[in-house]
């Protein structure tokens, strides 16, 4: 099956609750976002191959995003931070989900995304000539939007009776730089650098009516995450503070159990 869609989107306009004028309290406009996708949805070699690619274009007019300026008759002797409908931006990419029945017991899966997107126009006031504004781009990020993101992975299931199985996975994942912040760093803070991550699990799986009492499926997983990781932990976010910046970890190598019950 081989689509096409489009649709607009419409984030509403509000008020500045925080204005430090009755002149900049608002209302600022709606958000819009117009998206173009085009892509296959297909089965192939009787449903043991599946691939669905799928491009996909968007366009925002009027982006919200909080500008800093001077408070109106103070000489900027203070700021005030207000939502705008001051951006524009445009973010193009695909996506590819391939899955592949390589056996009855194995099975290949793997999913990629690609993103190119950027500020088309930022613009804020011009604090050296009140009334004007400048577009500043270029000292910008849209934030969230990492070029390459891959995940690939096997399982492998083992039969053991017409009730029970094993089942064997291996995970590889990668993640291309991200910006997080919308303010450009000189010194790169405001960037969260990419990462690989392999990972292994296990499951016992039973599912049927010899349980005890009412259950009636059981499972049992052993698992390790970023197992060949040789850092304790990676920075998974970073917060602009003003003076400095903050970061938050998120832990690495990783080993857990789960048991999950169903009745």
């Amino acid at each position: 099956m081989v689509f096409s869609s489009i649709s607009r989107g419409i984030r509403a306009g509000g008020w500045n609750g925080r204005a430090g004028s009755a002149s900049t309290a608002g209302p600022y406009d709606p958000e819009t976002v117009v998206s173009i996708e085009l892509g296959m949805r297909s089965d192939w070699f009787n449903n043991r191959l599946r691939l669905n690619p799928t491009l996909f274009w968007t366009k925002y007019d009027d982006k919200q995003e909080a500008v800093s300026q001077c408070v109106a008759d103070t000489n900027c002797a203070s700021f005030e931070t207000l939502v705008e409908n001051a951006a524009g931006a445009d973010i193009n990419g695909f996506e590819l989900e391939f899955q592949a029945l390589l056996s009855d017991q194995l099975t290949l899966r793997t999913n990629i995304g690609y993103i190119d997107g950027d500020f088309t126009s930022y613009e804020v006031p011009d604090l050296q000539n009140p009334g004007t504004t400048i577009d500043v781009k270029n000292q910008k990020n849209l934030i969230r939007t990492p070029t390459w993101t891959v995940a690939t992975g096997l399982d492998y299931t083992l039969l053991i009776d017409g009730n029970s199985d094993l089942v064997f996975s291996g995970s590889y994942y990668s993640i291309s730089d991200d910006r997080l912040q919308v303010n450009r760093d000189y010194y790169g803070r405001d960037q969260v650098d990419g990462y690989h991550s392999v990972d292994l699990s296990m499951s016992y799986n039973y599912e049927g009516s010899s349980l005890p009492g009412k259950f009636t499926r059981l499972s049992v997983g052993l698992w390790g995450k970023d197992i060949l990781a040789k850092d304790d932990g990676r920075i998974a976010n970073t917060l602009d503070a003003g003076l400095f910046y903050l970061n938050v970890t998120a832990p690495r190598k990783t080993f857990g159990i789960d048991l999950i019950v169903e009745f």
